[in-house]
């Protein structure tokens, strides 16, 4: 539900968040820091002022984090004759961008995964405590009326208690807990039975044809024989 969704974005913008902020930022010093001694070595290159400080240093990384609008920068890098620039720039926006991006999306669905599972185990906990007042309910109702039963029966109100049982399964609702102890009230003994009646009843069948054949198997052999031995006495 949206509640479980906005909980868990919560819970990981309260836990999680600060150590992705702290590893970006981790991330970004050394960069920083290589970027200030490999790229602001020369004032008159026109990318000194991107990387002479390390707060214009870290501006630029934030740019290149964003993945949008890095492309002048890397072109400022070429024109100033820093080759292999391109590398640092294509591994810091793979950790920077890719991992760590990836990584807050991860925890977030991490999060509404475990907490969508933590409020399915709270609501079957629920139903099962319903479950269990429910039948304790019945079970004390049910004692209830038994005891008022027997009460009327002891004062002499009923004809006998069989008409006292008839009469309180009559107050019966359908959603009331019935135990079925009974093997005739277990309904996969019922299916059971009912197959074996099914299978019988097939296997009765069969043995009927079966005699049936063996008889017209007969029959036609003794016409067989009589035909034969009629020809032979003519």
């Amino acid at each position: 539900s949206l509640q479980v969704v906005v909980e868990a974005l919560i819970d990981t913008l309260r836990k999680n968040v600060l150590d992705i902020i702290i590893l970006l930022l981790l991330i970004m010093f050394i960069f920083g820091v290589l970027g200030h001694y490999l790229f602001a070595t020369n004032p008159e290159n026109a990318s000194y002022n991107n990387w002479n400080t390390l707060g214009e240093a870290f501006m630029t990384l934030f740019i290149f984090v964003c993945a949008d609008g890095w492309l002048p920068y890397q072109e400022t890098l070429n024109q100033d004759g820093f080759t292999g620039s391109e590398i640092f720039t294509a591994l810091f926006i793979f950790l920077g961008n890719f991992i760590i991006a990836n990584m807050f999306v991860g925890v977030i669905c991490q999060n509404i995964d475990d907490a969508t599972k933590a409020d399915f185990d709270e609501q079957t906990k629920k139903r099962k405590e319903a479950r269990l007042i429910k039948r304790e309910l019945f079970f004390r109702r049910q004692q209830k009326d038994i005891s008022e039963l027997l009460a009327q029966s002891g004062k002499g109100e009923e004809e006998n208690f069989q008409d006292l049982v008839k009469e309180m399964v009559g107050t019966l609702r359908h959603e009331d807990v019935v135990p079925m102890t009974h093997i005739h009230c277990n309904l996969t003994w019922l299916e059971t039975f009912a197959v074996t009646l099914t299978h019988r009843e097939n296997n009765l069948y069969r043995i009927q044809q079966l005699q049936f054949g063996i008889a017209n198997c007969l029959a036609e052999y003794m016409d067989q024989r009589l035909n034969s031995r009629m020809k032979q006495e003519q």
